[in-house]
């Protein structure tokens, strides 16, 4: 079997990927609480709010590692990194606390990033070494 190798230039992408994902939720976490607030969201949903994104985020993890498993690592990540835009924007127009909500769980879905960068790593011999830089990259 011969085997696969991934240039530097693939494996940066595979990073910057991480790296741009986990900066569009470190930026919005900050401005998040007092843009609820200002929709009348209550304590007991700001909570809500930040847990969805993380549950979403674990369910977004299972589905998208299997799908990538079928559909390949590539059209996963460049989705992921999409759909994570997508989100992003919506939430900037959102008009209303549920829209703000739904926008929120959506992002979580896709933030599921990380889990596909790393198996795509793993899957071009990157070894316990990309594994680091990933998670270098995402925190």
């Amino acid at each position: 079997m011969e085997e696969v190798t991934l240039s530097w230039k693939g494996e940066l992408a595979v990073l910057a990927a991480v790296v741009f994902d986990s900066m569009g939720s470190g930026l919005l976490v900050p401005l998040l609480p007092f843009v609820a607030i200002d929709f009348g969201a209550t304590p007991l949903i700001l909570g809500c709010l930040s847990g969805s994104f993380s549950l979403m985020q674990m369910l977004g993890t299972l589905i998208l590692g299997r799908s990538s498993d079928w559909l390949g690592r590539r059209v996963i990540i460049l989705v992921c990194l999409l759909g994570s835009s997508l989100c992003m924007l919506a939430l900037s127009f959102a008009s209303n606390l549920q829209e703000l909500i739904l926008f929120r769980c959506a992002s979580g879905f896709f933030a599921g990033t990380v889990g596909v960068c790393q198996a795509y790593l793993a899957d071009m011999k990157a070894g316990a070494h990309g594994m680091a830089k990933v998670g270098a990259a995402f925190g």
